[in-house]
């Protein structure tokens, strides 16, 4: 079975841009009404700092796509979209060691796992799913994902099938 979506913020570009063009424009004028003169330098590495914070929750919340595919018994989630396409992880069915809502608060893997956010929203380490996985070389990853319902279904399905086989 071969499925493939593509995961979106729901914030358009537009208006991502002119709430961050918004933000540094206030910043910079902000700063300016200050009046320590002698400490102009800190106000402006300051300013720099808040501009760079901006652009980067823009880029990574606003601007970036995910792809999450199944086939053949293995997830890819791939960040980026046609020739800048990146994969972020693959995952083999029985690598997945438990699949839950990211808001699950039962019974979960021992051992320390490395997060790694898929999701295209900021609110999606707690509203979206999570894989706990542990793979052939002993790495253990915890995947934070925003998949549709059906993709849900698709990947507990996989789940179901893989426990059935051991």
């Amino acid at each position: 079975m071969n499925y493939t979506e593509t995961a979106k913020t729901k914030l358009k570009p537009i208006w991502s841009f002119l709430i961050a063009f918004g933000l540094i424009t206030a910043v910079f004028v902000g700063f300016r009404f200050i009046p320590l003169d002698e400490y102009r330098i800190a106000l402006d590495i300051s300013s720099l700092i808040i501009v760079v914070a901006i652009v980067y929750f823009l880029y990574r919340y606003a601007m970036t796509v995910f792809e999450y595919s199944v086939s053949d018994k293995v997830i890819s989630i791939a960040k980026g979209e046609k020739m800048r396409k990146t994969v972020s992880v693959v995952i083999r069915a029985r690598d997945i060691k438990l699949f839950a809502p990211a808001s699950y608060e039962g019974k979960t893997p021992k051992g320390d796992y490395t997060d790694l956010n898929c999701c295209p929203s900021w609110t999606g380490k707690a509203k979206g799913w999570c894989m706990w996985c542990v793979f052939d070389d002993g790495s253990r990853v915890k995947v934070y994902f925003e998949p549709s319902d059906e993709l849900v279904g698709i990947i507990r399905e996989l789940v179901h099938n893989r426990a059935q086989e051991q």
